[in-house]
């Protein structure tokens, strides 16, 4: 008889982005809202998320910078410190 569940390596969900995603309250007006979910494809926290991650500065530097943990493809998956990273 084969066995069931279990944590297994690989196994799971993967995550989209490389930090954990922390629910908040926004005020925000309607018009806003509309844009958002559209630019989001329906989704109005990756509308907001996009337009974060594309933003520039009047001088047209990026507004959004990486921290540098999240630059290294070899780290770890969420940042240090995260419960969810490897020791």
């Amino acid at each position: 008889m084969a066995t069931h569940g279990g944590s297994r390596p690989g196994a799971g969900r993967t995550y989209a982005y490389r930090e954990p995603l922390r629910r908040v309250t926004v005020t925000l007006p309607e018009s806003y809202i509309e844009q958002l979910r559209r630019y989001g494809g329906a989704n109005l926290s990756e509308g907001i998320r996009l337009l974060v991650e594309e933003a520039h500065t009047s001088t047209g530097r990026p507004w959004y910078v990486l921290p540098d943990w999240a630059k290294d493809p070899k780290a770890a998956t969420h940042p240090p410190g995260d419960k969810r990273s490897p020791s």
